[in-house]
């Protein structure tokens, strides 16, 4: 009876174990991140130039690029959503009778679809050479990405500790995805697809 006993008490721990090891394994594939930003880069970028008829002698000006350079685990995402926040910081705001703020904060979502496991994918936003020169340079960017409504990685440049982004209303539609850009058939198969629904992409 003692030996049966010992031997009940040995399977029970047994199982628990297995189970515990299970249970380990399941929390282990739900924490794998699905992907990772690797780097963030901010470039000035001329309009590109295309040949016309009748010639004419364009305009070229400078925009302002976002790129996410990323990697993803799982074999394939079928969806990343990348909001991207941007702060200008007026330089005139110091002359008087200046009526417009010393900061303007902009946001634009771009959703990138059916993401294969690897990583050199790339997310990238614009921004009019006429917006900067109405609302000013650069001054910090934050970089936060979703995936099924969970947040997947976020990135600041600055590093910040704060959420920054939320202690101002942020200005919409100002920030163009790559299908609203000049850019769109530059260096096409660079970048990952982008959704496009009839709400729009921001």
């Amino acid at each position: 009876m003692k030996i049966r006993n010992e031997v009940l008490i040995v399977g029970a721990l047994a199982l628990s174990l297995l189970g515990t090891s299970a249970v380990t394994t399941v929390e282990a594939q739900q924490k794998r991140k699905v992907m990772v930003i690797r780097n963030i880069s901010v470039n000035d970028v001329r309009t590109p130039e295309y040949e016309t008829k009748p010639n004419f002698k364009p305009v070229i000006k400078e925009w302002k690029q976002f790129e996410v350079e990323y990697a993803t685990d799982p074999d394939w995402v079928d969806e990343l959503t990348f909001t991207y926040y941007v702060l200008l910081k007026n330089s005139d705001n110091a002359k008087p009778n200046n009526p417009r703020a010393a900061y303007t904060l902009l946001r634009g979502d771009v959703v990138n679809m059916n993401i294969k496991k690897g990583s050199g994918h790339v997310s990238v936003m614009y921004l009019h050479p006429s917006t900067v020169d109405r609302y000013g340079e650069l001054d910090r960017l934050a970089v936060l990405v979703t995936h099924e409504g969970t947040s997947a990685a976020m990135e600041t440049q600055p590093s910040s500790k704060t959420r920054w982004w939320e202690e101002m209303a942020p200005v919409t539609g100002l920030l163009h995805n790559r299908l609203e850009s000049p850019f769109a058939m530059i260096a096409y198969d660079r970048y990952e697809a982008i959704k496009v629904s009839s709400a729009g992409s921001r």
